[in-house]
């Protein structure tokens, strides 16, 4: 008796445990949550806390509410001119109502396509304004700066649409945006033409001034080295000058005298141990060494 009176509490336990763990369930900071009662809706939970429900008979279904990001296949978008271009893109939103979220989209998985369907709807709009002629008449840089400042507007007006899915989409960026194939390489053979342009305009431009620095550089070594010379010219003028009013100065004091040191001079030149001279005994060179033998 004490045996089944004790797994009897043991079992009401238990199914007091389960029972209040179906009543009550737990809503964390990052997610919303919806009650619903044999599929009816019957409440939404977009705050965080414990919350509570009927225990067997409503179901409490949880969806993440933080940012999600959902990248949009490649595909090509029609321009004013009935031409084509190919855009790469990815959008970014989040859950905002839980309960037209389930009942339009059920889950992310369903989510992202259509998110994708609302974007790709917004830039076809958007690349529908222009013909491909103007957009290849601008560099790649312009391209992506233009159609990304476009993509901003998109997700504002993309956004309007997702709420009535539940949904915001926030933001829309743009990966790439290319020529189709058929149009690259003429795109690029003109991208390539420009930039060749833009490089022999900027070697003639160096060419140029390269030529005019050169040139007065060699005005001014011309204008140097001329005036070095006349310089150089007039001192050694002015010198000679000096040297030979020296000489005339000299030869006016005493001119045997000078006429002397200029013959030691020339023996000092002319003679030494190994040198053998055959002149006349009459020459003038011999005047002083014949005075000095007394003869």
């Amino acid at each position: 008796m004490k045996a089944g009176f004790f797994y009897g509490i043991i079992a009401f336990i238990a199914a007091a445990l389960i029972v209040v763990s179906q009543s009550f369930f737990i809503v964390d900071a990052t997610e919303y949550a919806v009650v619903t009662q044999f599929g009816e809706f019957q409440q939404s939970y977009t705050t965080p806390g414990l919350k509570t429900k009927i225990p067997f008979i409503q179901t409490a279904i949880k969806f993440d509410n933080r940012l999600q990001r959902f990248d949009v296949p490649p595909a090509n978008f029609i321009t004013l001119d009935k031409k084509n271009l190919v855009i790469d893109a990815y959008a970014r939103y989040r859950i905002t109502d839980p309960l037209l979220f389930l009942q339009n989209l059920l889950d992310l998985t369903e989510a992202g396509p259509k998110v994708g369907d609302i974007v790709t709807s917004e830039l076809n709009k958007e690349v529908a304004r222009d013909n491909q002629t103007d957009i290849i008449s601008e560099t790649r840089e312009q391209v992506m700066e233009r159609v990304t400042l476009a993509s901003q507007q998109i997700a504002a007006t993309s956004g309007e649409a997702g709420r009535g899915l539940g949904i915001e989409i926030v933001d829309v960026r743009i990966k790439r945006a290319d020529f189709p194939a058929t149009i690259a390489t003429s795109v690029f053979d003109r991208m390539n033409a420009e930039r060749r342009r833009v490089a022999n305009q900027e070697r003639a431009e160096g060419e140029r001034t390269k030529l005019e620095i050169q040139s007065g550089a060699d005005r001014d070594v011309a204008e140097i080295l001329a005036n070095a010379e006349r310089e150089a010219l007039e001192i050694r003028g002015a010198a000679e000058g000096q040297s030979i009013q020296i000489f005339a100065e000299a030869l006016q004091q005493d001119p045997e005298f000078y006429t002397f040191l200029r013959s030691l001079e020339a023996y000092q030149k002319l003679l030494n141990n190994n040198d053998t001279i055959v002149l006349d005994s009459e020459a003038a060179l011999f005047r002083f060494l014949a005075t000095a033998r007394g003869e």
